[in-house]
Parts: C-alpha cells; structure tokens; sequence
C-alpha cells in the first residue's frame, strides 16, 4: 500500500517493514508533497532530506521504537507487481521493488539491508540479473547476510514455503534451497521486432516462451506457446504448476490458457496468483 501510494511521486523506492512500522526511501522532485502523502498515512517518526535540489527522502513511518529485536533469520526479496509484492510479504518476507527492466542497484540493496531487523538476512534476488547486484551490496554489509540464488519470483516463492524465521539460519538456508532448487521457472514475453533463432521466425507481436532464460518456443497465440513452454519444463510428469498471470495479458486470453494448460496437463495441479509483474505477462513455476 505505501509503494502504490508513493510511486507516482518519484523512483527507486524502498519500503522496508512490516505492521504499522515502516520506512521508506525515495528519489523525487517535491519533497513537499511526499511528505504530505506520508503524513496521510501515520506518523513521521523520522524524515532525513539528503540534497534538497534532488529531493532524496527516507522516512519512516509508525508508531514502533527502533529498538525492535528482529527475527532470527529475516528475509529480503526483490519483487515487482503489486500481488507479487504482497504475497511475498504475507509469507513474512521484506520486499525491495524491483526487477527485470527495473533491477535495484546495489546502493539500494545496502540501504535495504541496513533496514531489515534480523540476526541474519537472506536475499531472494528472484531475477538472474539481480544475483550479481546482490553480491556487489555483501562487501559493504558488516552483518550476516546470504544470497539465495533465486533466478525466477516462483523460485522465490518455493523457497519462503520452507521459510521459519525463528529455526537456526543454517538449516533455514538448506530448506530454503532445496525448496527453489526442486522449482523449474520459465516465462512468457513479446517479440518487439523480427529475428530468426534456430528453426524458429519471430515475428513482431509473436508470443515468446522461455525456460530458466532459453527460448523454447513461439508463435502468434499465446495457449499454444504456454503448451510448448510447459512441455518443455517437463510438465508432464510434474505434481504442481504456479502461474503468475502480469499486467497487460487480459481476462479472456487468462481463461484460454489456462483451459487449453489444464486439458493438455490433466495430472498436472495448478495454482494461479495476480502477480501483476512487468515485462513478462506470464510466469510459470513447475515442480
């Protein structure tokens, strides 16, 4: 809530927290008028303006003392999409907005870092492009921190399945992944211009399907290519599929392909979620 809240009003932002005590980061033009939305939210407990002329804010926000003691183990993960963002949060993570096309940099992963209460933190990049920025933010975090090499937002899913934020980090860790790792990830994009890859001609328009990165599939209905997708990643003889459907890919195309999925995958179980992810208006996980 705060992030929609506020993201019309700048970039690079960083909501850090959880319940009703929060803080949050923010490059923008009006200061003033971030500070008005953050007050229509709950109380300011703190506001830090670095350099008035870019308007660069951290705030926090709530009614909590610092002097919180955090969780044993506590997690940060990258996320985009508002339904993605909040089911990582209901499952107990802390979320840092960003991914493909939108990756955070590592001065934004410190600052997240810094702000996350637990002995120990654990990253889910959740982005395979994310990973080296993560491990970039290590060498300036003088706390314990590990990087969970999530490539994909199921993976990460998987992996806060196996998540107790009280049990000893190690054992969390080992949990955390071998739940990703049993995870295969894929996704499904738009071709923006013509290319030839292989046997295979793109065309603009054309619906492109993708496994761990690796095209596997295309063509001009979407079902047809989420089919080809899915038999790639072994479907077949999978227990359990997630779909993360993203912004832009409408209702009636939604029924299609997950009608046409579940006739031709019919042992195949199937969760859905309204990620509402960018860039890629459909993420599989298979297990």
């Amino acid at each position: 809530y705060v992030h929609e809240t506020l993201q019309p009003l700048g970039e690079s932002i960083i909501v850090a927290g959880k319940d009703d005590s929060y803080r949050v980061h923010i490059h923008t033009d009006n200061a003033e008028e971030v500070l008005d939305r953050v007050k229509s939210m709950g109380r300011i407990a703190q506001v830090e303006i670095d350099d008035l002329s870019r308007g660069h804010i951290q705030s926090g926000v709530g009614e909590k003392g610092s002097g919180e003691v955090g969780p044993r183990v506590a997690v940060l993960a990258f996320a985009q999409g508002k339904g993605l963002i909040e089911q990582f949060e209901e499952m107990g993570a802390t979320v840092l907005v960003g991914g493909p096309g939108a990756r955070p940099s590592t001065e934004e992963i410190v600052l997240a870092l810094s702000q996350v209460s637990g002995e120990e933190v654990l990253i889910l990049p959740n982005d395979s492009d994310s990973i080296q920025a993560a491990r970039a933010a290590l060498s300036q975090i003088g706390r314990p921190v590990r990087i969970l090499s999530t490539e994909s937002p199921v993976s990460g899913l998987a992996a806060m399945e196996a998540y107790l934020e009280e049990d000893d980090p190690s054992g969390v860790f080992s949990r955390m992944e071998d739940a990703a790792s049993r995870v295969a990830w894929g996704y499904m994009a738009r071709a923006g211009r013509e290319s030839r890859t292989g046997d295979l001609k793109v065309k603009p328009g054309d619906w492109l399907g993708f496994c761990r990165g690796d095209l596997v599939g295309g063509g001009r209905e979407p079902q047809t290519v989420v089919v080809e997708l899915m038999r790639s990643m072994g479907a077949e003889k999978a227990r359990l599929a997630i779909l993360l459907w993203g912004e832009g890919l409408d209702k009636s195309k939604r029924e299609i392909i997950e009608r046409t999925a579940a006739a031709s995958f019919p042992n195949l179980g199937m969760e859905t979620l309204e990620g509402a992810q960018p860039f890629h208006f459909f993420v599989v996980g298979i297990e």
